[in-house]
């Protein structure tokens, strides 16, 4: 026990690329171990499971682009969370800011749907930011002017927008005649390039991944990500 007070657990200042690798592979294997522990207690092949479940996201080509599809809106929700992380501003409120975005996006093709293309579409994505914006700016109002937790009011709006979008689409924008909660489908022109012929897989999964690198050049290359870092190291 002596020993051990000459020691203490301290945060490295630098970590090497291999050693951030190791790490993850370390945590995906930890992941599966329990999933296949929890999958065989409830009484299930482990091995089937993951056979279905790596075969259906990666099993053929149709497989991983539909996956890219997915992956897609993931990456842009996953950066607007990492991006508040690494200030310590802890926005649990992603989900919703999501469908927050979806309705600006959607309000925005209605109300302007008969202006050209380009227009239309810049004015769709504009309106989507706003409305998914708006909603962490008013969890950031109540931190910094009420002191109100931030984990608390973005847990909180998730629940709100959901609800919110139920009821939406249960009213106004359903589809006439359908028995399922969903506005009518977006005319062709409205939507984003196809990328791969026959597939789903739009210009979206690209801006996904140019939104990637800009994440990386704003962090670790500008003023103000130094700012969102510097504010993330302090105690």
């Amino acid at each position: 026990m002596n020993l051990l007070k000459n020691y203490r657990i301290e945060k490295r200042d630098h970590v090497s690329p291999l050693v951030l690798a190791l790490s993850a592979l370390v945590s995906l294997v930890a992941a599966l171990m329990v999933t296949a522990l929890l999958v065989t207690i409830s009484g299930g092949d482990w091995k089937e499971a993951f056979s279905s479940l790596f075969g259906g996201a990666f099993g053929d080509k149709d497989a991983i682009l539909e996956t890219l599809v997915k992956s897609t809106p993931l990456i842009l929700t996953g950066l607007a969370a990492a991006i508040a992380f690494r200030g310590k501003i802890w926005n649990i409120g992603a989900e919703g800011q999501l469908f927050a975005g979806a309705i600006g996006s959607y309000w925005a093709f209605v109300t302007f749907e008969s202006l050209p293309t380009v227009p239309l579409l810049i004015i769709v994505f504009i309106a989507g930011c706003a409305a998914g914006g708006a909603l962490g700016l008013l969890a950031g109002i109540l931190k910094a002017y009420f002191h109100v937790d931030e984990i608390i009011t973005t847990v909180m709006t998730n629940y709100i927008v959901a609800y919110m979008l139920a009821l939406i689409l249960s009213g106004p924008w359903k589809e006439a005649g359908s028995v399922y909660r969903h506005t009518p489908a977006l005319p062709d022109f409205v939507k984003l390039p196809i990328i791969v012929p026959g597939t789903r897989l739009n210009l979206g999964f690209i801006l996904a991944l140019l939104a990637a690198g800009l994440f990386y050049y704003l962090l670790k290359k500008t003023p103000l990500g130094y700012e969102i870092r510097a504010l993330g190291s302090n105690p």
